[in-house]
């Protein structure tokens, strides 16, 4: 599943496996029941209640896992841009030039 809008509500029965696929960090809260959560290439093991959240901290799938009947919240957060070293130093020298009273297009 791909989460489309900034913010889904998912009901997952239980014993259900519920795969989300994201390009970036994706917020689940658990709003009743409790599931068990994995993410590619990670070793840690994630058992959320009701009320808890989790956050993954990389792209890539979540497998989430009803142990009883559960109701999720998941919202897509967006991937903070990555800048170039190119960009970065541009960024950098047009900050200088403003600082000793330069004008930059």
């Amino acid at each position: 599943m791909q989460i489309k809008s900034r913010r889904e509500l998912i009901p997952v029965p239980k014993g259900n496996l519920l795969t989300l696929s994201q390009g970036g960090p994706v917020e689940i809260g658990c709003e009743s029941g409790t599931v068990w959560i994995t993410q590619d290439n990670d070793v840690r093991d994630v058992v959320l209640n009701a009320g808890e959240q989790f956050v993954s901290d990389r792209p890539g799938t979540v497998l989430v896992y009803a142990l009883q009947m559960a109701v999720l919240t998941a919202t897509a957060s967006e991937s903070p841009k990555r800048t170039s070293l190119w960009q970065q130093i541009v960024a950098r020298m047009r900050s200088g030039e403003r600082d000793r009273g330069f004008a930059t297009a």
